[in-house]
């Protein structure tokens, strides 16, 4: 199951424990892999190997470059076989992300730039 996050390292931490002792196997990015160029052909593969993911959208999420390449890889797999995708939505309403509105809208003009 991936996890896809830029929350505080506690929450996720306690996050990814509890689905860790539920038998899933998770990955999380890590500081290393936000300074990279592009996501690795292994994160990539992890992501298309699982079977679900869990994408975690907070206010500033949409400002990464990571994340979003790391969605559309997830929905690219979801198209194509039996993949299950559970976002959940912290300290962010779940239309400013699908309307691109709030902190959402603001990422979508700075990326424009």
């Amino acid at each position: 199951m991936r996890i896809i996050s830029t929350l505080h390292v506690d929450l996720l931490g306690l996050f990814n424990s509890i689905l860790c002792k539920k038998g899933f196997k998770t990955f999380l990015d890590d500081d290393a892999m936000k300074y990279a160029e592009e996501i690795s052909d292994s994160l990539e593969t992890a992501i298309k190997d699982s079977r679900a993911a869990v994408i975690v959208f907070s206010e500033n999420f949409a400002y990464s470059r990571w994340a979003l390449e790391e969605v559309a890889i997830i929905l690219d797999t979801e198209k194509v076989k039996n993949y299950h995708v559970y976002p959940v939505y912290y300290k962010v309403k779940q239309e400013h992300v699908w309307n691109q509105e709030g902190s959402y809208g603001e990422a979508c003009k700075f990326g424009k730039g």
